[in-house]
């Protein structure tokens, strides 16, 4: 009987031209391909390569073997598919909007690992959801809460700026700045009560957007500066970020929540968070 793994690999061999090359992409060592081709031509009685210096050139017969193992590999993995989409979940994942994209990879990565097969909708962190990526204030009270990481608000601003000149920025700096306008920040009310209330600044707001790449391009068009979380920051190199006193004390917790039923309905939901808690999120 024919190895579906050989076969695998056989595959690698033949589309990389090379066993060292086969086994970088199968990530496993050389002479496991090598066995893996040499038992699949026992099995056949055949040859299907021929090494030269330079990788392996398939023979008449690998070429033959070829298109009808990847069809064979393709009904099999059809088959898998097919009864892992009755039997795994569906998960409604609720997300923050103001997550930046490297964060949301990471997590859906870590669903993805934990809950093989299983399908992901997304949903905005406010509908009905099973789980909810989100900030500590928004979480209903019934809801279990795991932080997963605290950030500092920061200033965004232009390369060009001349605020950029100044290590530390006072509320003079700032008075006047032209400003970019998150509509969809967490914080909106309170950095503007901040701004207006506490040090009495009458910001130049310029735009406003509720995409956070749209306000950093306009950051970094020099059309003004924008106030966000750290994270959200991180994901651009041509902006420059400042912490000025009038930002102290502005933060968010962003971490996962779930109602308690989760836990007994999702069998993933409790590997899945002791997993996420054991990763390490820098907002930078």
């Amino acid at each position: 009987m024919l190895d579906m793994r050989n076969m695998r690999y056989f595959v690698a061999t033949y589309e990389e031209g090379s066993i060292t090359a086969a086994a970088k992409r199968c990530f496993i060592a050389q002479p496991s391909i090598s066995n893996a081709i040499l038992q699949l031509e026992e099995s056949l009685g055949t040859r299907l390569f021929i090494r030269h210096k330079k990788g392996v050139r398939a023979t008449q017969e690998g070429h033959d073997l070829y298109p009808l193992v990847r069809r064979l590999l393709a009904e099999a993995d059809a088959i898998g598919e097919h009864f892992r989409r009755s039997t795994t979940p569906a998960i409604r994942l609720g997300m923050l909007p103001t997550l930046p994209g490297r964060r949301v990879e990471q997590i859906v990565h870590e669903i993805r690992g934990t809950a093989p097969g299983a399908a992901i909708y997304l949903v905005n962190s406010q509908a009905e959801c099973d789980l909810c990526f989100t900030i500590r204030e928004y979480v209903p009270v019934d809801w279990q809460f795991q932080s997963l990481w605290r950030e500092d608000y920061v200033l965004a601003l232009p390369e060009s700026s001349h605020l950029a000149l100044h290590d530390e920025l006072t509320a003079d700096d700032l008075s006047g700045m032209p400003l970019i306008g998150r509509v969809h920040c967490e914080l909106k009310d309170r950095v503007q009560q901040r701004l207006e209330q506490e040090y009495r600044l009458d910001a130049d707001l310029r735009a406003s957007t509720d995409n956070d790449d749209w306000a950093l391009t306009l950051v970094a068009c020099g059309m003004g500066v924008a106030i966000v979380p750290e994270s959200v920051a991180a994901s651009r190199q041509d902006v420059l970020v400042r912490r000025p006193p009038i930002l102290a004390d502005l933060n968010r917790e962003v971490g996962v929540a779930f109602h308690p039923t989760a836990l007994h309905q999702l069998e993933f939901v409790k590997p899945l968070v002791s997993k996420l808690l054991t990763l390490r999120w820098k907002p930078a």
